[in-house]
């Protein structure tokens, strides 16, 4: 389920609710409840399973950042523009529905609601945690 999760992310609802019922069904399995009375959500949070929409969010970004500080061989001029003085990207204007929900453009917008303490994280790790703690932190 996390591969190419981080280019390969369904925008229409009915797709991201396929792959979410996958993880449902996985969740019944781990713990052995298959009767339809119980609940899925439960078993979730007792298996600190994070949503699969909310995964791909965090693959995005974090391939953002690898970008972003050179990690990956991805030339940051060519996708992605940092704006002056600023660790916030130039947004990218999309006319059709196929390209604005594409990997870049959608990462921009995500990535420009990021704090700027997340965004000036020193290592990939600090950055993977520090998204995951904001978007998805979970109660137990």
């Amino acid at each position: 389920m996390e591969y190419c999760s981080s280019v390969w992310d369904p925008y229409v609802k009915q797709q991201a609710s396929s792959l979410e019922m996958v993880q449902r069904r996985a969740a019944r399995w781990a713990t052995s409840r298959y009767h339809n009375t119980s609940s899925v959500t439960d078993m979730l949070h007792e298996l600190r399973w994070r949503p699969l929409s909310q995964r791909r969010i965090d693959s995005r970004l974090s391939m953002a950042y690898k970008i972003v500080n050179g990690l990956v061989a991805v030339p940051l001029g060519c996708y992605l523009n940092l704006q002056r003085n600023n660790l916030h990207l130039q947004n990218i204007i999309a006319r059709t529905n196929y390209y604005r929900f594409s990997y870049f453009p959608r990462t921009v917008c995500d990535w420009n609601l990021l704090p700027r303490e997340i965004l000036q994280s020193k290592s990939m790790a600090i950055f993977r945690n520090n998204i995951v703690t904001l978007t998805h932190p979970l109660p137990y």
